[in-house]
């Protein structure tokens, strides 16, 4: 499969944020740039090393095709037997996911006749909220409905609440042997609550490999069921992964697009006080993105304690927006 063109790729545009726009006290200089090089080559090597001790997994999911082909497959038939999929899950087991379908499908995608859209339609029960939970079961049709459960640890509290009224409620209409059959867990594949009740119960399972943490698992079976049900080509998804992993192999800051965001970010922060960071897409399909990206930055850079065990409060605080309504809202409080 091609790669994608040049002219499609993702530029990180810096201008309005260097010094020779806003000034030395608000803007980043190339002279910082420069003086943050070595640090992020240093953080390129540790990283390096940790993948090849079998951490940071994460990089290798965009090479997974034999689990892709195995959950196109199973999305086909899902997709022709049933009208409606639930996911259960919270944070990293269900933000990428939404951020995904919301990207590449059509936005009242729900509302669509059957043959339109391509798939089942898509709920999710994150939030333990027993209103919309409850509004869901009314919803759908649940001999008609596919239920994937997601949890990493497989004992994730708000998770676990969703799952169990729902599984109540399948038992109930459908008999136990046949909601059984319309149960999906994806969860570790040796341990945890999750794990244990699906072997007991014998629910189809999907893993999230080891070495990923759960929010970084949308390239695995987390985010690639979802995905696949709702249409998504996840081979195409993986192969864009790919390009863009390798386009973020380098070790130059200027280079790489990953660093050079991370660089920026740890400049304005530490150097020039800049301590929120906006996400503020224009496209209203781009909004998902916005929410999974607060949750990534915040989860894994809000730190109270450094490596060495100091307290330092770390972290900017991520802020999602939507332009332009937001430019009606919030956006003077940002400039």
């Amino acid at each position: 499969m091609s790669a994608p063109s040049i002219a499609s790729r993702l530029v990180i545009d810096y201008r309005n944020a260097t010094s020779a726009a806003v000034g030395d006290q608000h803007g980043v200089s190339e002279t910082d740039l420069d003086g943050i090089a070595d640090r992020v080559r240093s953080e390129h090597e540790r990283i390096a090393s940790e993948h090849a001790a079998q951490v940071q997994r994460w990089q290798d999911l965009p090479d997974n095709t034999e689990l892709a082909d195995e959950i196109a497959e199973f999305a086909r038939v899902a997709r022709e037997r049933y009208d409606d999929f639930i996911l259960i899950g919270i944070g990293g087991s269900s933000l990428g996911a939404i951020a995904t379908i919301q990207a590449l499908t059509h936005p009242y995608r729900n509302l669509l006749a059957p043959e339109k859209r391509n798939g089942p339609r898509f709920f999710v029960l994150d939030n333990p909220d027993p209103e919309k939970v409850k509004a869901t079961l009314e919803t759908v049709n649940l001999s008609k409905t596919l239920v994937n459960v997601v949890s990493k640890s497989g004992q994730t509290a708000e998770t676990a609440a969703n799952f169990l009224v729902v599984r109540d409620a399948m038992y109930a209409a459908l008999g136990a042997e046949q909601a059984r059959k319309q149960i999906v867990a994806t969860t570790d594949p040796e341990s945890g609550l999750l794990r244990q009740l699906a072997d007991q119960e014998g629910y189809g399972t999907f893993p999230v490999p080891p070495g990923v943490d759960g929010r970084q698992t949308v390239l695995s079976a987390v985010g690639l069921i979802p995905a696949a049900l709702a249409g998504v080509d996840i081979h195409r998804l993986l192969a864009g992964a790919a390009a863009m992993r390798d386009r973020a192999s380098s070790a130059d800051v200027r280079k790489n697009p990953a660093y050079l965001l991370a660089a920026l970010s740890v400049l304005s922060d530490q150097q020039h006080g800049k301590t929120m960071l906006v996400t503020m897409p224009y496209a209203d399909s781009m909004f998902g993105i916005a929410d999974w990206f607060r949750q990534l930055w915040a989860e894994s850079l809000g730190k109270k304690f450094s490596t060495e065990n100091e307290v330092v409060n770390a972290g900017q605080t991520p802020i999602k927006a939507l332009g332009a309504i937001d430019q009606h809202s919030q956006i003077q409080l940002y400039t």
